[in-house]
């Protein structure tokens, strides 16, 4: 609770102190631009509306590693990608990174999950007929729905140890 009470306090000092301010202001007044920390005042009142938006939800993050970090295997393997020798090569590839991050994003241990989901996804036996069919494409998927990271007994079974930070 104090820690919630200390936050708000600081967004209130941080909203108060930049509410009266402006670039033009601060450089001509105080002729701080140069500094470092002039440039950081700077910064922050380009950017108010945005800093503005941070403070008043909790939930937003500062900054955009966690996306960064999304994508850093996509970029990593972009070279394996031009080497596929086909479309549905290439399509193929996409498809297993695509299931390799929803895995780790459900916090799932990857390697156990691929193993399980190759064990069983012969299982269901899609045919390119059924394409054609939107019911029984429909039937597949949900014949699949025990598959999915997101599932319950998947996120029990594959979940990853927490480990110290």
């Amino acid at each position: 609770m104090a820690k919630a009470y200390d936050q708000t306090f600081k967004n209130k000092i941080i909203k108060e102190r930049l509410s009266g301010l402006s670039v033009k202001s601060i450089s001509i007044k105080h002729g701080v631009s140069v500094s470092v920390t002039g440039k950081a005042v700077s910064c922050s009142l380009k950017n108010k509306v945005e800093l503005m938006t941070y403070l008043s939800d909790g939930h937003i993050p500062i900054d955009n590693n966690l996306d960064e970090r999304g994508i850093k295997p996509f970029v990593i393997n972009r070279k394996n990608f031009l080497f596929s020798n086909t479309e549905k090569g290439a399509e193929a590839s996409s498809m297993y990174m695509s299931i390799i991050q929803t895995a780790k994003t459900n916090g799932l241990d990857t390697n156990k999950y691929l193993a399980y989901l190759f064990e069983n996804l012969y299982k269901i036996q899609i045919f390119e007929s059924d394409y054609q069919d939107p019911v029984k494409l429909d039937d597949k998927f949900k014949i699949m729905a025990h598959l999915l990271p997101w599932d319950d007994n998947i996120k029990t079974q594959f979940k990853m140890k927490e480990t110290s930070r």
